[in-house]
């Protein structure tokens, strides 16, 4: 079952969060000699990886992974991993193992074969986010979750700016060795209360898929 921790003041909710993604990464490493360390996009994370780009994580032996990614070019303010980068730092991308990041090509098909190819067999660690509507990564209530690919094409309901979208496969996400949900903001507390009562199925609210995961823990921030 996961483990709910919450915290009224922003910088313990940083630090504890840092420390449950280090503390996985450096014992990954310690263990295999390598790890990987796999990142969804959006405001939420980005002061955790502005202060995880400054730990000394060695990370020569970590592979980046982008959970998931709105289909539109690196130039586009949507575009998650432009975003990854800038808050995790230049210096630590070019130290990194390798990046297996959705890029925009002629296709979504050509996007997901391109990091099908570059994914190791399963990630170390997932950080993802959770909408209102209990969406992680790019899977959104409604849609089949079981897939053999280790990445999917998926679409976002039409309230979002951007429908297509590409994403890391539930089945995938869930071989990691830990996840990590980052949450922020009293907004979603309805959401929290959905997720933890499991009122609720994975095809109505996808997050409700990471429950069972041996090793997942769920860093709220709340307000103060």
């Amino acid at each position: 079952m996961a483990i709910i921790r919450t915290y009224t003041d922003e910088q313990d909710w940083i630090a504890a969060s840092v420390q449950a993604i280090t503390g996985s990464l450096e014992q990954d490493i310690r263990d295999n000699d390598a790890s990987s360390l796999a990142l969804s996009g959006g405001s939420t994370p980005y002061p955790i990886y502005q202060q995880l780009g400054t730990e000394p994580v060695l990370w020569e032996q970590v592979s980046l992974i982008s959970v998931d990614e709105r289909f539109v070019p690196a130039d586009d303010p949507e575009y998650n991993w432009a975003k990854i980068v800038s808050a995790l730092g230049e210096e630590l991308i070019a130290r990194v193992k390798r990046t297996c990041a959705f890029t925009y090509a002629a296709s979504r098909e050509e996007s997901l074969r391109v990091v099908e190819d570059c994914l190791p067999d399963r990630p170390g660690i997932v950080v993802l986010g959770m909408g209102t509507d209990g969406h992680i990564a790019s899977l959104f209530p409604g849609q089949p979750f079981g897939d053999n690919r280790t990445v999917v094409a998926t679409t976002a309901p039409d309230s979002y700016e951007t429908q297509e979208r590409m994403s890391l496969s539930a089945d995938y996400i869930l071989s990691a060795q830990k996840i990590v949900l980052l949450l922020k903001g009293d907004s979603k507390a309805n959401a929290v209360d959905i997720l933890m009562d499991q009122e609720y199925p994975a095809e109505q609210f996808p997050a409700t898929l990471i429950l069972d995961h041996p090793d997942c823990e769920i860093h709220w921030l709340r307000e103060g």
